[in-house]
C-alpha cells in the first residue's frame, strides 16, 4: 500500500513538469503566421542578421532577416528623427507602416523565406530610400 502511495505521489509531482515542457515556447519558426508581426516580440530578431545597409541623411538604414521565421524587416537607426517605415513581401499585403521619432526604429516583418523578393521603404525628415532584396539589396 505505501509502495502504491509513493508511487501516485511521485506521479502527481512529474505531471506539472510534463506539461510544463510540453506548452513551454520554442524557437520561432518559418511561417506565413509572420506576416506583419513585430519581429522583436515574435522571437525572430534573436536570429536575425544583416543583409544590407545604407547611410541616409542622420543615420543608417539595415534591411534585417530572420532565417528561423524566413522574414524580412527594416530598421532605422541614427539621430532623433520622424521615420516611416515598411516593408513589401511576395505574400499578402505589405507591411504596415510604422511612424516613429526615434534615434532607432523598425518596421513589422513580412514574411519572405529563402531568396523571397522584399522592397523595403524608409522616409525620414526630408529624405526617402527603397531597397529592392532578395540575396542581395539594390538601394535608390
Amino acid at each position: 500500500m505505501r509502495t502504491q502511495r509513493i508511487a501516485k505521489f511521485a506521479v502527481a509531482l512529474a505531471a506539472p513538469l510534463v506539461l510544463t515542457q510540453a506548452f513551454a515556447p520554442g524557437p520561432a519558426s518559418a511561417s506565413l503566421g509572420h506576416q506583419n508581426t513585430d519581429p522583436y516580440s515574435t522571437g525572430c530578431s534573436a536570429t536575425s542578421w544583416t543583409l544590407s545597409s545604407r547611410g541616409v541623411p542622420g543615420g543608417t538604414v539595415s534591411v534585417k532577416v530572420s532565417n528561423a521565421c524566413g522574414t524580412n524587416w527594416v530598421e532605422y537607426s541614427g539621430s532623433t528623427q520622424w521615420t516611416k517605415k515598411n516593408v513589401a513581401g511576395p505574400y499578402g499585403t505589405p507591411g504596415l507602416p510604422e511612424i516613429d521619432t526615434r534615434p532607432w526604429a523598425y518596421s513589422m516583418q513580412v514574411y519572405a523565406p529563402g531568396t523571397s523578393q522584399v522592397t523595403a521603404y524608409v522616409w525620414g525628415n526630408g529624405w526617402s530610400t527603397r531597397a529592392s532584396c532578395s540575396t542581395t539589396c539594390s538601394w535608390s
